[in-house]
């Protein structure tokens, strides 16, 4: 069975590409700062990669994880995470814009 790690698997794109995966029968590993949205997937793991990048624990996180459930590799990788400012685009400022970069 192909695994997929799926970051920001908690927003609308992240939920379908989950349930699109685990359709084709993919062990669907998620990460997400928030708590797990989805019941299905065969992995989660609550992240916030922006922190974990800083702090650098992030590693044996998932290390810790994968151990846990056995997971020696990853076939496919969706960074689909992001930094997201809703407004309209006359409120978006240019600092606005290179914070989602």
């Amino acid at each position: 069975m192909k695994k997929i790690l799926i970051t920001g698997c908690n927003g609308e794109l992240g939920v379908a590409l989950c349930n699109k995966f685990l359709k084709d029968g993919y062990y669907v590993i998620g990460t997400d700062k928030q708590k797990n949205k989805l019941t299905k997937l065969n992995l989660y793991i609550q992240l916030d990669f922006k922190s974990a990048l800083i702090e650098s624990n992030y590693e044996k996180l998932l290390k810790q994880k994968f151990n846990e459930k056995k997971i020696k590799n990853i076939d496919v990788l969706i960074n689909n995470a992001a930094l997201q400012i809703v407004k309209s685009v006359d409120e978006t400022s240019v600092s606005d814009f290179q914070k989602t970069l």
